[in-house]
C-alpha cells in the first residue's frame, strides 16, 4: 500500500562499511508509477463502478499528463508516426509499460457485473519537434494510449473529443512548463463528471516562484494561474526548511482559491505520507489537490485516503521491537480520533436541531478528511441513535430489528 515503497531500502553496503549504509534517493519515475497505481487500483476502480450503477454512463477516461513515463523496449513504440502507420502505431503502444495497470483495470471493470469502459491516455510529455511533417494528432485513439505530446499542445482537441463523457485528470500545473489558467478553464467549466487529481512537487512549486521573481513572463503566467498577484509578497530566498514549508503551503493555498471559485465542495489538499523510519510517517515534498463535484466521488477518496495511511501506519510497524505495542497505540488513537468526532457531531446537530444524515455527515467528513471511513461515521448515528442521544423521523419506519441497522438517508430527518 505504501506509495513509495523504495524508500526504505538501501544500497547494497561495501565489506569494509557495514553498518554505513545510505537511503537511496527515490527517482521521480518510481515516485508517480506508484502514484498511478494507487490511484487506479483504489481510486478509480471504486469511481467508475458508482458511475456503473446510474446506467448512464457507458464509459469513462483516465487522463494522465503527468508525463516522467518508463521507457519501453526500443522495438516497441516506434518514432512518431504517419497517418498510414497510425493504426499499427496504437497497436504496438498496448505493449507499453505505463499503460499495463491502466488496461488492467479496464478489463476488471469491463468483468464487473455493471460494466463500464475505460480508456486511459497517457501523455508523454515530449515536445513536438518543428521540423517533423507529420501533423499532430487530432482524433482520439479508440483504446488507451501514449500521446507523444504535452497538455498544453493537446488540451484542446483532447477536450473537444471528450464530449460529455466523464473523465479524470492527473496534472501538475508546476511542471517543467508551467501551466496557463486558459488551458486550465475549460477543465473547471466541464458540466459532466470531472475529477481534478493535481500533484504539486513543492520543489517545482519554489522553483517556479523563484524563476517568476526575475522573469516577466513567468510572472504574468503565474499570476494568471493563480488568478491574483499574491504570491509576490511570499520569500524567495535561501530560507530555514520551516519556513520554506509555509511559503509553499501558501502557494497551495492560492492554487486552491483559484480551482475552489468552481467547485461546489471544498478542494481537498492531501499530504501524502511516507515512511520515514520503523514506526514513523512523515509527510513527502509532494501535495495531491483533489477537486470534484461529484459527492460519491468525494466519499470514495475519502475512504481511499483513509485506507492507505491505515495501511502505511501498520507497514511501518513490521519488524521493530514491541511491534504489538505500536498496533496498541494506534488502536488507542483512532479510538481518540472516533469520540472526537462522535462529539463533533452531536455537537453540530444540536447546533441545526432538524437535520439529514447525509448533509450533517459530509459537514463531519470535510472537517476530518480521511480519517474515518464513510462506513464508520455511518456506525457512529447508529450507536447515538441506539443510545437515544437523537430520534430518527423515518419517511418509511423499517419493521422488526432492522430498525437498529438501517442508516438515515436523505429523506429520513434527525431530531437531537
Amino acid at each position: 500500500m505504501s506509495l513509495w515503497p523504495d524508500l526504505d531500502n538501501t544500497r547494497p553496503t561495501p565489506n569494509n562499511a557495514v553498518g554505513h549504509a545510505h537511503p537511496r534517493r527515490l527517482t521521480e519515475q518510481t515516485l508517480l508509477s506508484s502514484l498511478r497505481h494507487w490511484l487506479l487500483q483504489e481510486y478509480v476502480v471504486a469511481y467508475c463502478h458508482s458511475l456503473a450503477t446510474t446506467r448512464i454512463f457507458r464509459r469513462c477516461y483516465w487522463i494522465d499528463a503527468l508525463g516522467a513515463l518508463p521507457r519501453p523496449a526500443r522495438a516497441t513504440m516506434p518514432p512518431v508516426p504517419t497517418d498510414t502507420s497510425r493504426a499499427k502505431h496504437h497497436k504496438r503502444a498496448q505493449e507499453h509499460p505505463a499503460l499495463q495497470p491502466v488496461l488492467a483495470v479496464a478489463q476488471q471493470l469491463a468483468q464487473s457485473p455493471l460494466p463500464i469502459t475505460l480508456y486511459g491516455y497517457l501523455f508523454s510529455n515530449a515536445r513536438r519537434s518543428k521540423r517533423r511533417s507529420t501533423p499532430p494528432l487530432d482524433i482520439l485513439p479508440k483504446e488507451s494510449s501514449i500521446i507523444a505530446s504535452t497538455w498544453a499542445e493537446s488540451a484542446a482537441w483532447l477536450l473537444n473529443e471528450l464530449a460529455q463523457s466523464p473523465a479524470i485528470f492527473l496534472l501538475n500545473p508546476f511542471g517543467q512548463t508551467l501551466l496557463n489558467y486558459e488551458t486550465l478553464l475549460p477543465l473547471y467549466q466541464r458540466t459532466v463528471p470531472t475529477e481534478l487529481l493535481f500533484l504539486l512537487p513543492h520543489r517545482q512549486l519554489l522553483y517556479h516562484l523563484q524563476q517568476a521573481q526575475h522573469r516577466p513572463e513567468q510572472a504574468t503566467t503565474l499570476t494568471a494561474l493563480l488568478r491574483t498577484d499574491r504570491w509576490k509578497s511570499l520569500p524567495t530566498g535561501e530560507e530555514e526548511s520551516q519556513q520554506l514549508q509555509q511559503v509553499i503551503a501558501r502557494l497551495t493555498e492560492l492554487l486552491v482559491t483559484s480551482i475552489q471559485r468552481h467547485f461546489q465542495f471544498p478542494v481537498q489538499s492531501l499530504a501524502l505520507p511516507i515512511i520515514s523510519r520503523p514506526a514513523t510517517l512523515a509527510e513527502s515534498p509532494y501535495t495531491l489537490l483533489f477537486a470534484t463535484r461529484r459527492q460519491d466521488s468525494l466519499l470514495i477518496m475519502n475512504d481511499v485516503l483513509c485506507r492507505y495511511r491505515r495501511a502505511l501506519t501498520h507497514q511501518s510497524y513490521r519488524g521493530v521491537l514491541n511491534e504489538d505495542w505500536f498496533v496498541q497505540q494506534d488502536a488507542e488513537r483512532q479510538q481518540e480520533q472516533r469520540a472526537t468526532i462522535t462529539q463533533r457531531i452531536v455537537q453540530l446537530g444540536q447546533a441545526l436541531r432538524r437535520c439529514r444524515w447525509p448533509d450533517l455527515r459530509q459537514q463531519a467528513l470535510l472537517a476530518s478528511f480521511g480519517t474515518l471511513t464513510v462506513d464508520e461515521y455511518n456506525s457512529i448515528i447508529l450507536a447515538l441513535l441506539a443510545q437515544g442521544v437523537v430520534r430518527c423521523e423515518w419517511r418509511q419506519r423499517p419493521g422488526g430489528n432492522k430498525q437498529d441497522e438501517r442508516v438515515p438517508g436523505t429523506d429520513d430527518m434527525l431530531h437531537w
